[in-house]
């Protein structure tokens, strides 16, 4: 199992790991943590708790002079194994990648931060003879905790269980990578058997936005980790999302990131 992390208040360490493939948890004690993600400026304070998905384009990421709290670095092999597969989990996602900081009660608070001292313990106890499954169990538990917080305060009572359906299956599919091949509504539309109307629709019934936007998103988070992680050349990050080119590919991360792949490669020391 890829290894978790705690993290010092550092920007840097904070943007690097993100694009890494890291899943970043921020509970803030005191102090502030500011970013801008998608041209949108985030603070998160005392009282709040930040879930930001691997691959988010994040910048302007500063901690305040007088920032205390805990930041996990959460790989995304291990994060993965967190997600919760059933219609609220695919919902809360949903909702958690566009407004990634949730307000807590100071209940809230303090079960959190008892569940991030557990998994920082567990994580330096590597002597234990099930340490994995151990770590995973105390995971598993505060992902749970977490879920839970975020279903009683945004669960949506007038969203029909047929439309829930529909976008729980929608986006196991981009969960389960097939944004890699295939980034046409169409093709979804025809694997859950409805028109691409009908999902662009409760797609923007249940998110506010379409299908399409949910589709180059994954692609996106996808495309900043590979180049982060610079295992491969454009060339093959390119082929392996299906692009017909490098010129095209190119040309797809211009639109949708403003920059150039070749913009996004981490600076050489």
């Amino acid at each position: 199992m890829d290894a978790l992390e705690f993290l010092p208040p550092s920007a840097e360490l904070f943007i690097k790991g993100n694009r890494a493939a890291h899943t970043m948890h921020v509970l803030p004690q005191s102090g502030m943590l500011e970013f801008v993600l998608e041209g949108v400026h985030w603070s998160v304070n005392p009282g709040e708790y930040l879930i930001l998905p691997s691959g988010s384009l994040v910048s302007e990421v500063s901690f305040s002079a007088g920032f205390v709290g805990l930041v996990m670095s959460l790989p995304l092999s291990v994060s993965n194994r967190m997600t919760l597969r059933s219609n609220y989990g695919a919902i809360g996602h949903m909702s958690l990648m566009r407004h990634p900081v949730m307000s807590l009660t100071a209940e809230e608070v303090t079960s959190c931060r008892a569940d991030l001292e557990r998994i920082r313990q567990r994580a330096t106890n590597a002597s234990h003879l099930y340490y994995e499954q151990a770590l995973l169990s105390q995971l598993s538990a505060h992902v749970l905790d977490l879920f839970d917080i975020h279903a009683r305060k945004n669960m949506r009572k007038d969203l029909s269980e047929r439309s829930a359906s529909l976008i729980g299956r929608f986006i196991d599919m981009l969960f389960d990578g097939e944004y890699r091949e295939y980034r046409e509504v169409k093709h979804y539309a025809s694997r859950l058997c409805v028109t691409p109307h009908h999902l662009a629709d409760v797609c923007r019934e249940v998110s506010g936005e379409a299908p399409l936007y949910w589709i180059n998103r994954f692609t996106m988070q996808e495309i900043v980790c590979l180049l982060a992680e610079q295992r491969q050349t454009l060339t093959e990050i390119a082929e392996s999302l299906n692009f017909s080119s490098l010129s095209h590919f190119t040309r797809y991360c211009q639109r949708h990131l403003g920059v150039p792949p070749s913009h996004l490669l981490p600076a050489k020391k």
